[in-house]
C-alpha cells in the first residue's frame, strides 16, 4: 500500500466519520440543547435558559397547531431554539428560511430574542414585522405533523403551493375572504410573489380557497400533488365562496 493511497484512506474515513456525527446530530439532537421546556405535547429544547417572557410566544404557536386536524395531543414534537447562526447552519446545512423541519420531524428554529419572540435572518435582521417566534414554531410544527400523518416523502413530492401554503393557513389563523383575496392577487403586488417577498400569502389563498371554497378535506390538499397554475386559474375564476 503506498503512502499516498493510505492517505486517502484516512482522509476518506475522517471525511465518512464526520459525515455520520454530523447525521447524528440532526437525527437526535437533544444533547447539544440543555435546557428544556414542555408546554403541552411540544418540547422546546435550547442551549440557554428560556426566559419567562418566551412562553407566551411558544404558548401561542403550540395552540395554532391544534385546529389543524392533524394535530393530535398524543403525538410529542421536538423545537430546538437555536442560539447562533453557526448552530442553526450546521443543524440544517444551511437553510435560508427562519426554521425548518427535517425528515425526522425535529424543527430547527434561526436565533433571535426569544424574550420579544423575534427572529432574525440570515444578515441578523429582525424579521417579526411579518412573522414572529409563534408564527415560526407554528409553521414548522404542521410541516412535522403532515410528515408524521402522510410522510416526509409524500409531503415533499407537492408543490410547494400546497406544502408552504397550508403551514401559514395553520400559523397565520387567518380569516379568509374569497374576494378580498382575490382582489389581492390581481394587485399583484410584491407580497404575493414568494420569491421577491419571501411570504407565503399567494400559497396561502390558494390552499384557504380549497379547504374552505371547495370543501376538501386536508388529507386531498396535501397527498395529490396538484400544478399551481391549474389551481390558480379556478381560484381566479371562481365567484362567491359559499
Amino acid at each position: 500500500m503506498t503512502n499516498r493511497f493510505r492517505a486517502v484512506r484516512i482522509i476518506a474515513g475522517v471525511a465518512a466519520g464526520v459525515f455520520l456525527l454530523s447525521l447524528a446530530a440532526i437525527a437526535a439532537p437533544s444533547p447539544l440543547f440543555p435546557y428544556r421546556l414542555q408546554r403541552s405535547n411540544v418540547v422546546f429544547h435550547s442551549r440557554i435558559p428560556l426566559p419567562g417572557e418566551s412562553i407566551t410566544f411558544l404558548d401561542e404557536g403550540s395552540r395554532h397547531i391544534s385546529r389543524s386536524p392533524l394535530y393530535s395531543r398524543n403525538d410529542k414534537y421536538d423545537v430546538f431554539l437555536c442560539n447562533s447562526p453557526a448552530l442553526f447552519d450546521a443543524l440544517t446545512f444551511g437553510a435560508r428560511g427562519g426554521g425548518i423541519t427535517n425528515p425526522w420531524r425535529n424543527v430547527f428554529i434561526r436565533p433571535g430574542d426569544i424574550r420579544g419572540g423575534r427572529v432574525f435572518d440570515r444578515q441578523g435582521n429582525d424579521r417579526a414585522k411579518d412573522r414572529d417566534l409563534a408564527y415560526y414554531v407554528a409553521h414548522e410544527l404542521t410541516h412535522a405533523m403532515a410528515f408524521r400523518k402522510f410522510g416526509f416523502l409524500v409531503s415533499y413530492g407537492l408543490s410547494a403551493f400546497q406544502r408552504e401554503g397550508y403551514a401559514d393557513y395553520v400559523a397565520r389563523a387567518a380569516n379568509h375572504d374569497l374576494a378580498e383575496e382575490k382582489s389581492v392577487m390581481a394587485a399583484n403586488g410584491p407580497e404575493v410573489h414568494p420569491k421577491q417577498s419571501g411570504l407565503y400569502l399567494r400559497y396561502e389563498f390558494l390552499v384557504a380557497y380549497r379547504l374552505e371554497c371547495r370543501r376538501m378535506s386536508v388529507e386531498e390538499v396535501l397527498t395529490k400533488p396538484l400544478p399551481q397554475k391549474l389551481v390558480e386559474g379556478r381560484f381566479r375564476a371562481a365567484g362567491s365562496c359559499q
